[in-house]
């Protein structure tokens, strides 16, 4: 929503979880990050103007973050260039170019968008930083699919001004299909479900910026063994999401070697949108909070026992406004609190979580057609963690799952990452065996 507009500037308003992901920036680097692979070449000139329509349909995207001591706000940019924000490169190591491109941190006073186009021997990789303050997984997976509507509609021949939502983007609307009754019961939800009894972290090397460097790790589970694991955990009534959070505390408790005395909580990230009528959101926005499944030090002796645990203790808390916990107090403290103040009370009282898992869901190969042109393998990842911080990340595309983690590490921590995903992997074929 539009604040005021002058002659000069335009300000729009810096919503709860705009507010929130910058707080964070002491944990993350607060970016999001999208790789596509294509088995051939894009149009350039054709994504360029894409993109430039994307922007205009996000208008935070031509903006500046701005704050000061009473608020914080987006300005827009006089200086908003699409040369400087869209670029093709060509490399004999695409991969290689690909992660140190997505591996930045945008300064988001200046931009909030970046878009390298890696070729390679004909081959195409399109490459996406962006400011995770403006939209959160589900929100991203409609961006890119309005860059590719908008390069279609170009390569045949149009303007690229294809439609996007461009609503409000406050969390507010989360609560506007409840009933009176049930906004009553929400507004007194003030503190966070359950917490993590203990501090269980992943075990970097340092946790000195200065010994360490930014990288994104990945695993790939491969279509037959998703589609099997998908069909079994059906049957038996489990959803895969259960059957990733049940092979992620095997893999941490066997990698890790956590003490069998101590529990584990994983923070589950939930999209808001759940909520409203319709699942989605007015405006392209952040609307994610998480759950703390938590079950028990005992965690079961197999991979069967797991899931039953998890399956447990996340029906629970699907039961009890999941993921909105918490946000009566985070609205009261923004409102009431000048944003500096806001700013520092949440930054020392909120406990980020010390491990976590994203799922950022299925990406449908239909809504990234770039005319004609599907990408033959993707995966997003979120925002790079600052140790001792850790977070699995995973997206499904054409029945493949991705896991990725992003994390400012030594080399030796990217092998322990490697590790934890061969446990992770190994607990999906003890399932389905």
């Amino acid at each position: 929503m539009i604040l005021f507009s002058t002659q000069k500037r335009i300000s729009y308003k810096a919503e709860l979880w705009d507010k929130m992901q910058h707080i964070m920036e002491r944990y993350n680097d607060h970016m999001a990050h999208c790789c596509l692979e294509f088995d051939g070449m894009l149009d350039f000139g054709a994504l360029k103007k894409a993109v430039q329509h994307a922007c205009n349909r996000i208008p935070l995207f031509k903006c500046v973050f701005s704050y000061g001591f009473f608020k914080a706000q987006w300005l827009e940019n006089k200086d908003f260039s699409i040369d400087d924000t869209v670029s093709l490169a060509e490399t004999e190591q695409p991969e290689k170019l690909s992660q140190e491109f997505l591996t930045q941190k945008l300064d988001e006073r200046q931009r909030q968008l970046k878009v390298l186009l890696v070729r390679s021997g004909g081959r195409d990789t399109l490459n996406i930083v962006l400011n995770h303050m403006i939209m959160d997984g589900a929100d991203i997976k409609q961006f890119v699919a309005l860059i590719a509507a908008a390069y279609t509609d170009i390569m045949k021949g149009g303007a690229g001004k294809v439609p996007f939502k461009s609503g409000r983007r406050d969390e507010a609307q989360i609560l506007e299909g409840f009933s009176a009754e049930e906004r009553k019961k929400v507004e007194r939800l003030l503190s966070y479900s359950k917490k993590a009894k203990h501090k269980i972290s992943f075990p970097y090397e340092s946790i000195s910026k200065k010994e360490t460097k930014p990288f994104i790790e990945r695993l790939i589970v491969p279509s037959d063994l998703f589609l099997k694991s998908k069909e079994k955990a059906s049957r038996a009534g489990y959803t895969v999401n259960d059957l990733v959070v049940a092979c992620f505390y095997r893999a941490l408790y066997s990698f890790m070697d956590i003490d069998v005395s101590k529990s584990l909580g994983l923070p589950c990230m939930v999209d808001l949108r759940k909520y409203m009528q319709g699942g989605d959101s007015l405006g392209a926005t952040n609307l994610t909070s998480m759950v703390v499944c938590n079950i028990g030090s005992d965690i079961g002796k197999d991979i069967f026992e797991t899931l039953e645990k998890v399956n447990t203790a996340m029906s629970s808390l699907k039961r009890d406004y999941p993921g909105l916990y918490g946000l009566p107090l985070l609205r009261g403290v923004f409102k009431y609190v000048p944003y500096a103040l806001a700013k520092f009370l949440i930054g020392t009282f909120f406990k980020n979580p010390l491990i976590g898992i994203s799922n950022i869901g299925v990406v449908k190969q239909e809504t990234l057609n770039f005319n004609g042109r599907t990408p033959s393998y993707l995966y997003f990842t979120g925002s790079i963690k600052y140790a001792p911080y850790y977070q699995l990340a995973l997206t499904t595309y054409k029945n493949e799952m991705t896991f990725s983690t992003a994390v400012y590490g030594t080399e030796k921590d990217r092998q322990g990452v490697k590790l934890l995903f061969e446990h992770m992997q190994r607990e999906f074929y003890n399932f389905c065996q």
